[in-house]
């Protein structure tokens, strides 16, 4: 058998710097090493500072989803100093999350997911004289034309997702509204009717153009349905509070190998450095979590680390969420992640203009900018759009003590542990056919399917 590695460093269309290495044999990947090549140190910047700083500090964890660190870090802040936000203030902050969450799966599927699939689209830049973008096949099927007016006019529905974010938010990125004990904004009859339109604009086009595409896709590459399934288990940590007590994404664990879902329980939570480039500690939980770079150690080869449920690798994202929502399709590969995305855009939309029309004109969301307790503990655990994201909060003489964060693709995007189990998107690739070693598109596919963000990972 020929065997070979084939390292591709770094990896285009994502979010921060990516390497993976493959063990190839015979065209088959065997073996698969996913590593965050750089290290940023967001947790140790916030120790010593004022809690109510952190929600701003940890949205530049992230450019692409700022919105859930905003909203995670208020959440911790909020449990650790025992306060409740009014209703005025949950619209608000769902409003926001929504657009963001929307604008980024519509950047994910025209701008980083769909070059993988489709020759002719727009490019971001020139090529060299003579030179031109990689030509894939366009399939059967495809209408080429509609799939390049779509792809820009995608342009403009996120541009209308970032207005809306930041009529509320004050600006987008990075949203200034959202606060320890609430949000700013001060709705007016003219802001609900400018976000009516805007997300009525949003919706037609996810109904239409983006879910045709979606569609067709799906159509002319089935054999994706099964290449690329991780068969981790799937978790989700809940987002978005409704008026009743529950939330649009419930939170559950769905266990894989008893076909089951349960109850998540955020104590069993434990992060392993086994082969993470910090100092070797065994498995903490996040609130004991410490965060120091070690880059003496030779079997570590991520700074990302390696989050596990009571020991076992969990998928988080559109995917996990649609698994434990019971309205994910029967099948798990790359495009179940994909049409989980569009499920979820659908029911965002929909939901987005019930919340709209619920806010109250003039209504005060944030009745007081409260004080840091002199001591205390709290965890924010909300849905970003890639999965589930986890801030851990502990606070001594009014300033942060510790700060811990756990992002989506650090669950996804993990390295091995302990035990040598892989992360979901390791194992994603294990078994999957090359039709060409030294241009392996198929591990494209596979890996933006997850749309992971590596400065997210390595925060």
């Amino acid at each position: 058998m020929t065997t070979q590695i084939v390292t591709l460093d770094p990896i285009s269309r994502i979010e921060g710097h990516l390497r993976i290495d493959l063990e190839i044999k015979d065209k088959v990947v065997v073996a698969a090493l996913s590593s965050g090549t750089s290290f940023r140190g967001f947790e140790p910047i916030l120790v010593g500072r004022d809690p109510r700083d952190a929600p701003h500090i940890t949205q530049r964890i992230c450019g692409v989803c700022p919105v859930p660190h905003a909203r995670c870090s208020t959440a911790a802040f909020e449990a650790a100093a025992g306060i409740q936000v009014n209703d005025q203030a949950r619209l608000i902050r769902n409003i926001i999350e929504a657009t963001n969450f929307l604008d980024s799966h519509l950047l994910h599927f025209y701008v980083l997911a769909l070059p993988d699939f489709v020759s002719g689209l727009p490019s971001a830049g020139a090529w060299p004289a003579g030179q031109g973008p990689r030509v894939w096949e366009n399939r059967a099927g495809l209408n080429v034309p509609s799939l390049v007016a779509n792809y820009v006019q995608s342009l403009q529905s996120r541009r209308e997702c970032h207005a809306m974010g930041a009529l509320l938010g004050g600006k987008m990125p990075h949203p200034v509204g959202i606060v320890p004990g609430g949000a700013t904004a001060m709705v007016t009859a003219d802001m609900k009717t400018q976000l009516a339109t805007c997300a009525g604009n949003v919706k037609h086009f996810i109904e239409t153009a983006y879910q045709a595409d979606m569609n067709a896709i799906v159509a002319a590459f089935p054999e994706y349905q099964t290449i690329g399934a991780s068969g981790a288990d799937f978790l989700c940590v809940g987002g978005y509070p409704e008026a009743n007590g529950t939330q649009l994404f419930a939170p559950g664990l769905f266990k894989v190998a008893q076909n089951a879902l349960i109850a998540l329980d955020a104590s069993k939570i434990g992060e392993s450095v086994a082969r993470s480039r910090y100092a070797y500690s065994a498995p903490t939980h996040p609130s004991a979590g410490v965060t120091r770079a070690d880059l003496t150690r030779t079997e570590a080869y991520s700074f990302s680390k390696a989050p596990r449920v009571a020991g076992s690798p969990c998928e988080v994202g559109p995917l996990a969420r649609a698994v434990v929502g019971g309205r994910a399709p029967a099948y798990r590969g790359v495009h179940a992640r994909h049409m989980s995305r569009l499920s979820e855009a659908l029911l965002l939309v929909g939901r987005l203009a019930d919340w709209v029309n619920s806010l109250t004109v003039g209504a005060q969301a944030c009745p007081s900018f409260p004080k840091p307790p002199v001591s205390g503990s709290g965890v924010g655990l909300v849905e970003a759009p890639r999965g589930s994201l986890g801030h851990w909060l502990t606070v001594q003489n009014s300033v942060i003590a510790n700060y811990q964060v756990i992002s989506p693709t650090t669950w996804n995007g993990s390295p091995r542990d302990e035990q040598a189990l892989a992360g979901p998107l390791e194992k994603a690739l294990e078994g999957v056919t090359l039709k060409d070693e030294a241009d392996p598109i198929e591990v494209h596919r596979i890996i933006h399917s997850f749309d992971p963000c590596l400065q997210c990972a390595v925060h």
